[in-house]
């Protein structure tokens, strides 16, 4: 896919030590079943290189096609994010406290996410 070789080809010119792609899902105004393939695809692809896909702005008509695929059981909840502040700041804290460290409140996608340190 288009969008899964171009995030390589960044990250790769980067070649910096990437643990987090935040997928900013604005201008992304539908999305089908192929493409929630070539994004589980590519989230397990990242899984194995230890590499956390993070969802940001996941319009209503993107969001209620995911919600109907289970994607966020899926994925977790706590990767996705009503804005892309929201999305960085959560990544910056599970990059300093992991998995255990940070614990994820229950989200309603339409409100801010929330986590917080415990």
């Amino acid at each position: 896919s288009f969008i899964r070789d171009t995030i390589i080809s960044l990250m790769t010119e980067t070649n910096k030590d990437i643990r987090y792609v935040i997928l900013e899902m604005s201008p992304v105004i539908s999305v089908d079943s192929s493409a929630l393939h070539i994004i589980e695809d590519m989230a397990k692809e990242f899984k194995k290189k230890e590499i956390h896909l993070v969802f940001a702005n996941t319009g209503n008509r993107v969001t209620s096609v995911m919600e109907r695929a289970d994607f966020f059981e899926h994925f977790g909840k706590q990767w996705f994010h009503s804005t892309t502040h929201s999305a960085v700041q959560y990544c910056l804290r599970h990059k300093r406290l992991g998995d255990k460290g940070v614990k994820e409140d229950v989200v309603d996608f339409g409100e801010e996410a929330k986590a917080e340190a415990v």
